[in-house]
């Protein structure tokens, strides 16, 4: 966020919110960034040839983990930012719709 405030000229003391930063350049919130990248990197590895070893390893069942909160595993954070994007798993299979679809936080 600083370097967006110096390209801007600002500075904390000129009390300008962080989204209000954000919108004046055109940027998202790296949040969105990431989730662009995760839904990309999922399509990449769903049109993989069903023996591909990454394609297999995505058929292993979650273990059992201890007490306390457990640490989100990648499949369910891909599903759940298919669930915001209102995404389906069959539109992997087609390269351009897919990356149509999942690219939410830069749309071209």
């Amino acid at each position: 966020m600083r370097i967006l405030r110096r390209s801007l000229g600002l500075t904390l003391k000129d009390k300008v919110k962080n989204d209000r930063i954000r919108e004046s350049l055109g940027v998202q919130h790296i949040t969105e960034k990431s989730r662009e990248r995760r839904l990309r990197w999922y399509g990449h590895i769903m049109r993989r040839g069903e023996d591909h070893i990454v394609r297999r390893t995505m058929e292993i069942k979650e273990m059992k983990r201890g007490p306390g909160r457990p640490p989100t595993a990648w499949k369910s954070t891909i599903n759940t930012d298919m669930r915001r994007n209102h995404l389906v798993n069959a539109e992997t299979q087609e390269r351009a719709t897919w990356s149509l679809q999942s690219r939410r936080a830069d749309p071209r």
